[in-house]
């Protein structure tokens, strides 16, 4: 899944089905650089929405998480990392970030309806 594309902006890509949330949710999981993860993963959410929905209630899945990505000017990005053993590392003394802050957004039921 494209995350750049599932910005929250009226031209943002459109999250159709909860199967696209979850999708969305897990490459945020798993695109992490870290080891921990402030959203969780969906084994934290997915048993409680399920039995929310097979009581009758339809919950909302919602996601609203920054990221970071590397900026889009090669020429830039490459004086503020160098790539060394197989390993991208800091420039050392470097006056700006390699990085940019976008977010991702997204919400849908968990069940689909049509009329």
């Amino acid at each position: 899944m494209e995350i750049a594309a599932c910005d929250g902006t009226t031209n943002g890509d459109t999250i159709k089905e909860y199967g696209d949330w979850f999708r969305q949710f897990g490459t945020m999981v798993t695109s992490k650089t870290g080891t921990t993860s402030t959203i969780g993963v969906t084994a934290d959410y997915k048993p409680l929405a399920d039995s929310l929905l097979k009581s009758g209630v339809i919950p909302i899945m919602v996601l609203h998480a920054e990221y970071h990505k590397f900026i889009s000017d090669s020429t830039a990005l490459s004086a503020l990392i160098t790539f060394q053993n197989n390993q991208l590392n800091d420039v050392t003394g470097r006056t700006s970030s390699p990085y940019e802050l976008p977010r991702s957004a997204g919400f849908v039921t968990l069940r689909n309806y049509t009329k």
